[in-house]
């Protein structure tokens, strides 16, 4: 595995039929007038040393299960070949490998041990593994997807305080101390308490004192739940931008 690091991602492009070819070689005369093979496709990425490798299994078109080797690539985009590569979005890929140790098994060439020297992408031809090949990742569309993921996070940490409207006649002056005690629950229903929450008495505050006595404590909850808000958020952004450092790597 270690000799997939670096190695490059090429293709044989045909800038007239804007088409991809395949493992393209050509047969030229060098400068001693010997016939050498030679390789016409030519560098558009690599797989960067920091990649990491995983397997996947893949449901071929048959209903076969396939179990696949994946790694991340860097594209150059000032290749020619680019343009095309981005707009197909997938791309038919295979392997060029140096066979190191093999042997021959019943007309079958079994190879041993190898090393990677290029992936190639295909255009004009059929991969050897049917569902090889290599799909064009945006980080940047990632981003603004992730953003918009954010953004429903953050809301789903906002603090809602629900309120309950209560009515109170204030031109009520009828005495008594049960209707006194009455206009002071409703009040505390206004700021959506109830008297198991409070650490004093009702009758210790009349309904003025006691109406300052609530703002107070209105004032005192908006203030923490701000706070609390800002924390989630913060925490928010923290997990946002580790995601991102963690899926770059």
């Amino acid at each position: 595995m270690q000799s997939i690091y670096n190695c490059p991602i090429v293709c044989s492009y045909d800038r007239e039929t804007n088409e991809i070819g395949a493992h393209d070689m050509d047969i030229v005369k060098d400068c001693d007038d010997n016939i050498v093979l030679i390789n016409t496709t030519t560098p558009v990425g690599v797989i960067p040393e920091s990649s990491h490798y995983f397997w996947k299994e893949v449901e071929e078109d048959d209903g076969c299960i396939h179990e696949y080797l994946c790694i991340d690539v860097l594209l150059w985009k000032r290749q020619e070949a680019y343009k095309k590569i981005k707009e197909d979005g997938i791309t038919d890929e295979s392997m060029e490998i140096s066979i190191k140790e093999g042997y021959i098994k019943d007309g079958v060439y079994v190879i041993e041990r190898f090393e990677f020297n290029a992936f190639c992408l295909l255009g004009r031809a059929e991969p050897c593994y049917e569902s090889a090949s290599l799909t064009v990742f945006s980080q940047d569309t990632f981003k603004a997807q992730l953003d918009e993921m954010m953004g429903d996070f953050k809301k789903s940490f906002s603090v809602v305080q629900p309120s309950q409207e209560v009515v109170i006649n204030l031109q009520d002056h009828l005495k008594g101390g049960e209707k006194i005690l009455e206009k002071k629950k409703a009040l505390l229903t206004q700021y959506g308490m109830s008297e198991d929450m409070l650490d004093f008495k009702l009758d210790d505050f009349s309904i003025e004192e006691l109406t300052e006595k609530l703002e107070t404590i209105k004032a005192q909850q908006n203030d923490d739940d701000g706070q609390n808000a800002d924390e989630n958020f913060a925490l928010a952004e923290q997990f946002k931008d580790s995601l991102i450092r963690a899926l770059s790597v």
